[in-house]
């Protein structure tokens, strides 16, 4: 069948507490490193924060809803895992 059942705590109140904050950047390494190991790479920072163009660079500015991460992590599972 090549089929498994997967059960997975997604964390979103752990990441919300500790890196998905309104300014990200302020976020402590350690936590930001816990992120990346959980999705994997730092493509989570496309999915988290809505960005924009300001006179000399691009900002994340505002956060997205823990809906859209959500949804993001499962396009990433089947995407790139194959579920």
């Amino acid at each position: 069948m090549k089929s498994i059942d997967l059960f997975l705590n997604f964390p979103i109140m752990d990441m919300n507490r500790n890196v998905l904050w309104e300014h990200p950047e302020l976020a402590e390494s350690e936590d930001i490193n816990r992120m990346n190991a959980f999705w994997g790479d730092e493509s989570w920072r496309q999915a988290a924060y809505t960005s924009h163009q300001t006179l000399f660079e691009w900002e994340d500015t505002e956060k997205n809803s823990n809906e859209d991460l959500v949804e993001a992590f499962r396009k990433r599972l089947e995407d790139k895992a194959g579920f």
